[in-house]
């Protein structure tokens, strides 16, 4: 594994997803923390449908590019849960659901967890280096991180709903190096997503992908070789030498 000069790095990129935090139900982002229950889902076959449903819905977040508050990110799902529950049951009560399903989504903090790496390492890189979020996500991501302490590790958050936009579009990159004061080749960036990673190197940001699922890990290190590819956080602090 190659290894980056401490010397040279002063700032931190980092994703959420599937780097930081991942998605407590089901293993997926928009089955909110009480969507199964409220739907009377308990079985494979159904929980197979819903989210098939909702990987066809992906349309209606597309319509959603600019999203500033926790309101207008309610709205937002709740046109998109409301596609969603037409699909899935027509005879649902599918507007006082929808509202329901997009609240839950939105305030409950729960519906996302922290790797159990994360806080610590993220917590010790802090006194080293500055760290900004470059997160695809809505602004409710800023609650999880006030939710479980985490807001303080970082110096900025860049969330793609509040500027209109998604990874790898270099605006993301160029906001959060702007607001750290930070050179590209100051700095690593750290995802899941090798798309993003190649734009972050487009700009002269180190990028380093991150495959938390093993048989990734050995897959992304084979079609990948010119990226430094790490399975977990630890793996990224024992890069800094």
């Amino acid at each position: 594994m190659d290894k980056l000069d401490k010397g040279k790095i002063k700032g931190i990129l980092i994703d959420s997803g599937y780097v930081l935090i991942y998605p407590t139900q089901a293993n997926n982002w928009f089955i909110s923390p009480n969507m199964l229950e409220m739907l009377g889902i308990t079985n494979k076959d159904d929980l197979k449908k819903i989210k098939n449903i909702i990987q066809s819905a992906q349309f209606v977040l597309d319509k959603h590019e600019l999203v500033l508050d926790e309101n207008a990110e309610i709205a937002c799902f709740e046109e998109y849960y409301t596609y969603i529950l037409t699909e899935y049951n027509p005879d649902l009560d599918i507007p006082t659901l929808a509202h329901k399903l997009a609240v839950d989504l939105t305030t409950n903090p729960l519906k996302y967890a922290f790797y159990e790496d994360s806080k610590p390492i993220i917590s010790e890189l802090k006194e080293s280096f500055k760290i900004a979020l470059v997160s695809d996500a809505w602004p409710s991501m800023r609650m999880i991180y006030d939710y479980n302490d985490m807001t303080k590790f970082f110096d900025y958050m860049v969330i793609s709903s509040e500027l209109g936009i998604l990874k790898p579009n270099p605006i993301m990159y160029i906001t959060a190096l702007e607001n750290l004061n930070l050179r590209p080749e100051e700095c690593v960036f750290l995802d899941d997503n090798i798309s993003n990673c190649i734009g972050a190197k487009k700009l002269g940001i180190t990028p380093i992908l991150v495959s938390r699922n093993h048989e990734d890990y050995i897959r992304n290190s084979k079609q990948y070789k010119d990226y430094i590819n790490i399975e977990n956080l630890q793996q990224f602090k024992d890069l800094l030498v």
